[in-house]
């Protein structure tokens, strides 16, 4: 017979046991936190746009990444893997010239250029669409680190949307934008797969789109990363931790191997053109790109002209640029035969296989 109280103490003993906590509704939570930071961050980056319309349009923005965007969409469109080009303008390996032919966000924004008419729309969009994607892995990596999920969304929000990240590289330097975007990301996955032992495949996924960028920065970055890591596994002497270090390294390693290969394909050139990043442009329009940002006022003797797209594999002929003009000058005001600027509804109608860049009267 069992002794009397027993079951009352088994009893307690049962109610008073923690639960387990669910891992299905931690992730729920999870999810919502960074649905919360990503539309922060889409909301309060579009404050700009209320006094400058054109806030993520410029410099490089407008004069370079929209036409690899452009034309890698239109001739992967057509069936066409552009990996060597001999006859590009001063270089043609798309493979590492921040082309990102091997990623598939990159690929996946070529393509939607060719159906969105407003290239300042759609760079704006590009840009936030980074920008909510940085935000989030911040958020994740606090919360990695034991932040409290409060202060994991301050941060996750507050990280794009100052200083450097939101003044040059969300308004011109978009590839730096990426890479900065995938980095939390990067040490996210290492830490778990380094660390906590668990799938490394987040981090090869987090360092591919990276690495594929095919920005030499973001390279860098996760190279330090991994110093880092076998740092501090020296300090902590964990012998295993350096051996899960080594091996995450390995085929990221393998990622960069295209970069060797740079100098010598690029040197190969049968003859020097005018195309830049495969958009045809006259020659010494370069000049006459459109530079600066919201921030910068360009006037006097270095102020260029205004870019103008005239329409398919045309020369029209270069004036000087206006003299202390002493307006902003960027991407926005680039035009495809259009009535509004960025709008380049005309090229896509056209069937255009390339932008001609002349100057505006």
């Amino acid at each position: 017979m069992s002794q009397p109280g027993h079951g009352v103490e088994l009893a307690d003993d049962a109610h008073h046991t923690p639960r387990p906590r669910s891992t299905t509704g931690s992730l729920r939570r999870e999810l919502v936190a960074i649905g919360l930071v990503a539309a922060l961050v889409a909301l309060i980056g579009l404050t700009p746009l209320l006094t400058n319309s054109h806030f993520y349009w410029y410099d490089d923005s407008a004069g370079g990444a929209y036409g690899q965007w452009f034309e890698l969409g239109r001739q992967i469109s057509h069936g066409h893997w552009p990996l060597l080009n001999p006859s590009a303008w001063m270089a043609g390996n798309y493979t590492v010239e921040q082309f990102g032919l091997l990623n598939p966000v990159v690929i996946v924004i070529g393509l939607i250029t060719q159906l969105v008419s407003n290239a300042a729309v759609m760079a704006t969009g590009v840009k936030l669409f980074f920008m909510m994607v940085g935000g989030a892995g911040v958020y994740a990596l606090a919360r990695q680190f034991g932040a409290r999920r409060c202060l994991s969304v301050m941060a996750g929000v507050a990280a794009p949307l100052g200083g450097f990240t939101l003044f040059l590289d969300a308004t011109s330097w978009v590839t730096n934008l990426e890479v900065w975007a995938y980095f939390p990301w990067v040490l996210w996955g290492l830490w778990r797969f380094i660390v906590q032992k668990k799938s490394y495949w987040p981090a090869f996924a987090a360092g591919y789109l990276t690495i594929t960028v095919a920005y030499v920065q973001g390279t860098v970055m996760v190279v330090f990363a991994f110093v880092a890591f076998l740092i501090w596994c020296a300090i902590r002497r964990t012998a295993s931790r350096a051996l899960r270090t080594v091996l995450a390294g390995l085929p990221m390693g393998l990622l960069t191997w295209p970069c060797t290969c740079r100098r010598r394909l690029c040197q190969r050139r049968t003859r020097p053109s005018d195309d830049l990043c495969g958009v045809g442009v006259e020659r010494g329009a370069g000049a006459h790109l459109p530079v600066g940002g919201p921030a910068r006022r360009h006037g006097g003797a270095g102020a260029p002209a205004r870019p103008r797209a005239d329409g398919c594999a045309t020369r029209s002929a270069r004036r000087p640029a206006h003299r202390g003009s002493g307006r902003p000058v960027g991407g926005g005001h680039a035009r495809a035969g259009a009535d509004r600027p960025g709008d380049l509804r005309a090229l896509h109608e056209r069937g255009c296989s390339g932008l001609s860049v002349s100057v505006a009267g």
